[in-house]
C-alpha cells in the first residue's frame, strides 16, 4: 500500500508535505514583512489551516569594523501563529503575527561547544575577537557610529510583534507542478523602540512555484520583493525594498515523513554601514515532517548560518543566528 501510495503521489495531494515555516531570525530581519515558505498549492474554499512555529535563535554577530560597530548578542525566542482559508476557487486569505522575547536566553553553553567541536572559536568573519573572549546570556543589539555614539541600542524585551496579512491566488495547478502568486501588508502592531517590530507598514508580492521531480521528491520556490518602511528609532537606516528567496527540496522518507534541505536569502532589512553585517542573510537548514493524523503535520527543524560552510558561499549560508532551533505544529480542517 506504501509503495501505491508513493508512486501515484502528486504535489497537491497530502502525501507531499512542502517548505518547512522558518525564516532568518536575526532581530533586525525580523521586523520586516515576510513571505513565509509555501507551498504553491491553495487551500480549496471552506478549508482553514492553522500554525504555531516556536523559534529560539541564538545571535552573536560582532564583525570587523572601520566605521559603524555592529554588536548583536542575544537570544530570541519567537511564538508565531498563523491562519489560513480558502475563501473561494483559487484563492487563500492568511493572517499571521507573532509573540517575541528577546533576552540572555539559555543556549549559548550549547552554541559554545558546538563551535568548540567545530574548531570555530577562533576570531572569524562574524566574531572577530572570537567566540572565546565572550562571555555568556547577554542580550544586546546594538549599533553605534564610528564615534561610539549609539545609532541602535535595544536591550531585553518581551512583547507582541507586526501583524501580516496576505492574499494567495492560484495561477497553475496540474498533477506535477502548481505555481502561485502571494501579496501581504504588514502593519506596525509591534513596539519598534523595542525592537519588536519596525514602526512602519511594509507591503510586498511573492510567487510561488512547486515541482515533483520524481516519486519521493518535490522541489519548492518561493520569491518576493517587499517595499520597506521604518520609524525613526532606525534613523533611516532601514532598506527602501528587499528581494527574497526561498529553495527546498523535499525527500518523501515514508508516506507520512519527509527530510526537507531549504536554503533561505535575503537582503539586509536594516543597513547598518558595516559590509559584513550588510552582506546577503542567508542560512541553510534541515528539517523532518511529519503527519501524525490525516490532517495534523509537526515539523522539527535546525538552521545554521555561514560557520557550517566557513563563510565561502555566501548565497548557501551567510549572515544570522548562529543557530536557530523550530519546532512547529499545522493543523487542516477541511
Amino acid at each position: 500500500m506504501t509503495c501505491a501510495t508513493v508512486a501515484h503521489a502528486d504535489i497537491g495531494s497530502d502525501s507531499f508535505l512542502g517548505p518547512a515555516d522558518l525564516r532568518n531570525q536575526r532581530p533586525y530581519q525580523l521586523l520586516f514583512l515576510n513571505f513565509e515558505p509555501e507551498s504553491a498549492v491553495v487551500l480549496n474554499p471552506g478549508e482553514k489551516r492553522v500554525e504555531a512555529q516556536f523559534d529560539i535563535g541564538n545571535d552573536l554577530l560582532l564583525p570587523y569594523s572601520t566605521g559603524p560597530t555592529v554588536h548583536e548578542d542575544t537570544e530570541t525566542q519567537r511564538l508565531e501563529l498563523n491562519e489560513s482559508r480558502g475563501i473561494a476557487p483559487g484563492l487563500e486569505a492568511s493572517v499571521s503575527g507573532s509573540l517575541m522575547w528577546r533576552n540572555g536566553g539559555f543556549t549559548d553553553k550549547i552554541a559554545q561547544t558546538y563551535h568548540n567541536f567545530i574548531g570555530f572559536n577562533h576570531p572569524t568573519p562574524d566574531v572577530n575577537v572570537g567566540r572565546k573572549s565572550i562571555s555568556s546570556y547577554h542580550s544586546i543589539v546594538q549599533l553605534l557610529g564610528a564615534d561610539g555614539t549609539p545609532i541602535i541600542n535595544a536591550g531585553p524585551a518581551f512583547g507582541i510583534g507586526d501583524v501580516s496579512f496576505f492574499l494567495k491566488q492560484s495561477l497553475c495547478r496540474e498533477e506535477n507542478r502548481a505555481v502561485s502568486a502571494r501579496i501581504g501588508i504588514k502593519l506596525p502592531t509591534g513596539n519598534a523602540a523595542q525592537l519588536l517590530g519596525s514602526g512602519g507598514t511594509d507591503y510586498g508580492a511573492d510567487l510561488d512555484s512547486s515541482f515533483q521531480i520524481g516519486r519521493r521528491t518535490a522541489l519548492y520556490s518561493n520569491l518576493s520583493y517587499v517595499l520597506q518602511h521604518a520609524d525613526a528609532h532606525f534613523a533611516g537606516r532601514a532598506a527602501d525594498h528587499v528581494a527574497h528567496s526561498m529553495l527546498a527540496i523535499e525527500y518523501r522518507k515514508t508516506a507520512t515523513a519527509s527530510w526537507i534541505l531549504q536554503n533561505d536569502i535575503a537582503g539586509a532589512g536594516i543597513k547598518t554601514g558595516n559590509k559584513f553585517a550588510d552582506g546577503l542573510n542567508s542560512g541553510i537548514a534541515i528539517a523532518y515532517k511529519t503527519r501524525c493524523t490525516n490532517n495534523s503535520v509537526w515539523t522539527y527543524a535546525a538552521t545554521e548560518n555561514g560557520d557550517i560552510l566557513q563563510y565561502k558561499f555566501h548565497g548557501i549560508a551567510n549572515v544570522g543566528p548562529d543557530i536557530t532551533w523550530s519546532v512547529g505544529w499545522s493543523q487542516l480542517s477541511r
